[in-house]
């Protein structure tokens, strides 16, 4: 037996919910799923790549509806988003520090003209 726990809703977009599976002989993952109701909204693309091999699909939504899921699931989830500092975050994108701080924080003010 399962059931559907709705961690974001909303009418016509992209929805969210978690999977909840209360059969004790099965494997228990209680996977997340993402609920689409408005098709003209979104993109969906589906490859094979031959009968033995792999195949993907992908689902394309705007980046604030990903947002909106990202937050719900990050919140129930009870994940810590602010864990990174900015120097940590850049620094995994490769950002070069030699120029400082204080210099990219002006790069990202857009009223800053240097």
């Amino acid at each position: 037996m399962s059931n559907k726990e709705w961690v974001y809703f909303k009418e016509g977009s992209a929805s969210l919910y978690q999977e909840l599976d209360f059969d004790m002989n099965e494997k228990n993952d209680n996977p997340a799923c993402i609920h689409l109701t408005n098709q003209s909204d979104f993109s969906i693309s589906c490859a094979s790549f031959g009968p033995n091999t792999l195949s993907e699909m992908t689902v394309k939504i705007s980046a604030e509806q990903m947002d909106e899921l990202a937050i719900a699931w990050c919140k129930k989830r009870c994940l810590n988003i602010n864990k990174y500092t900015l120097e940590e975050l850049l620094d995994q994108g490769g950002y070069d520090w030699s120029n400082g701080e204080a210099k990219m924080d002006g790069w990202l003010d857009p009223k800053d003209d240097n």
